[in-house]
């Protein structure tokens, strides 16, 4: 049986922690009464986009530059360098639509307090499940495998990609992303600040960029679960009452029209 406590719970289980991603990512919206924490979020978001073009892009693809003409060394270069743009590009493309992203989130809300029976919140909890999955192994898998990465480089002196004297001219000390910089890091101090600057860029860059799947993902999938309701609905149409069947008929025209738009 659903109550109003139940879909309040409901609501928190299916979208609490997409929402708590965006606003990670400075990806939200507050109202006017709130405006300092609109203004905290512009900030985060435009300091993450520097972590990522920084910290991890920048650098990277002055090497690109440096090495061009050997395929082994651009391949190399390209591996971690062009997911890191695609990160930058989808977190400032995010920002500038952040209004219709938290309302499409926001309408996800309403769209729960709007089912009907236990059926329809089976269906949507189905479909809801499918996302927080995603973003479960989606955060293991990013987090795991760029702190090993670099904690084999800065650890154990283990690195996992192509070394050469182009790039790598820092004595005995290997960067873990291929990366040239314009000051020096021959200092214990000031290569181990650099080496742990690209750690949190490629951190930045990792969960932007997971951030941006698993929101279109979740947006997806809720679609999915609205339509299958609505098939449901239609398919037990003829069993209901005139008056029901009309009722019924205006509220399905008018969610599909707004699932269209």
């Amino acid at each position: 049986m659903m109550t109003k406590s139940s879909i309040v719970k409901d609501v928190e289980w299916a979208i609490g922690s997409h929402r708590t991603l965006l606003r990670i990512n400075g990806l939200w919206i507050y109202s006017e009464k709130y405006s300092w924490l609109a203004v905290a979020m512009n900030i985060q978001a435009l300091l993450l986009t520097l972590s990522i073009f920084g910290f991890v892009t920048l650098p990277q693809t002055v090497a690109l530059m440096k090495t061009w003409g050997n395929v082994t060394l651009i391949g190399d270069n390209i591996m971690s360098n062009l997911p890191a743009i695609m990160a930058g590009i989808k977190l400032i493309k995010m920002w500038t639509n952040k209004k219709i992203l938290v309302t499409m989130v926001k309408q996800i809300e309403n769209d729960w307090y709007q089912l009907n029976n236990d059926t329809e919140r089976d269906v949507m909890i189905k479909y809801a499940k499918i996302p927080k999955l995603m973003l479960l192994c989606g955060l293991v898998n990013i987090t795991s495998s760029t702190l090993l990465y670099h904690v084999l480089s800065n650890f154990f002196g283990i690195t996992l990609r192509a070394t050469s004297n182009l790039t790598d001219i820092y004595g005995d000390k290997i960067l873990p992303l291929q990366s040239v910089y314009f000051f020096d890091l021959s200092t214990t101090l000031s290569f181990y600040l650099i080496s742990w600057s690209q750690l949190f860029g490629s951190l930045v860059a990792s969960l932007v960029y997971t951030t941006f799947d698993i929101t279109f993902g979740l947006f997806v999938l809720h679609t999915c679960a609205l339509l299958e309701n609505l098939s449901k609905r239609i398919h037990n149409m003829p069993m209901d009452s005139e008056v029901k069947f009309q009722k019924t008929l205006k509220s399905t025209v008018l969610q599909h029209c707004a699932l269209i738009r």
